[in-house]
Order: structure tokens, then C-alpha cells, then sequence
């Protein structure tokens, strides 16, 4: 919908076989979760994709839970994730952000011609 080009791979992807994963093109990496009832799962694959991506590369941590903000705050700390979303919508405006920022001019303006 956004010109932004994405690829979706499920958890366990992430687990078992991030080895497989390319990530050598990869500017942000999505990771995204329900809730944290298993911080310890989610720490070890946000580790493991910031040590297989690219060093340039963004981490958004999303965590769709109710959980309050200053648990969040210190678990986005604890993964060492550059952004954390509590909604799909914050995790978008994050994205679109992003994608703003990093775009060529001339692809700029292809998005606002659209």
C-alpha cells in the first residue's frame, strides 16, 4: 500500500532457522509478539537478528500487549531494540518514519504521485 517493500516470515523462522534467513539487504527488521509471558524466547531472537543482520539495520521491537509502558521501555532496553510499538498503528507510523527518511528524493516523490 506504501511502496515499502517487505517480507514476513513466521516464528519459527526465527528460531530454528535464522541461519537461513537473508538479511544482508535488510534496513529494519520487525519483531513482533503478542505479549511477553516468554521474554526469554523473544530476547534470544532479537539477539540472534541483530547479530545476523546487516550493523546498519533498525530492530522495532513490537509488543501487542497491554503491558504498561515502562515495562516495555526497560525490555526494549534489555533486547537492545531501536524502537518498541504497542500497537500495529504506532509500529506503521515507526515504518512509514523510517522509510521517509531513508528514501531518495526521486522516490519520494513516486510515493506522493501515487
Amino acid at each position: 500500500m506504501h511502496g515499502i517493500h517487505t517480507r514476513v516470515e513466521r516464528s519459527a523462522a526465527v528460531g530454528e532457522n535464522l541461519a537461513k534467513l537473508d538479511l544482508s539487504s535488510a534496513v529494519l527488521i520487525c519483531l513482533c509478539c503478542i505479549d511477553m509471558k516468554d521474554q526469554i524466547r523473544i530476547h534470544d531472537a532479537a539477539r540472534r537478528l541483530k547479530d545476523h543482520a546487516p550493523p546498519n539495520a533498525t530492530l522495532l521491537l513490537g509488543v501487542l500487549s497491554e503491558n504498561d509502558g515502562k515495562a516495555l521501555t526497560g525490555f526494549k532496553d534489555a533486547v537492545n531494540a531501536d524502537y518498541i510499538a504497542r500497537s500495529f498503528r504506532q509500529a506503521l507510523a515507526i515504518v512509514l518514519k523510517l522509510a521517509t527518511e531513508h528514501a531518495n528524493p526521486d522516490a519520494i516523490q513516486d510515493m506522493t504521485r501515487r
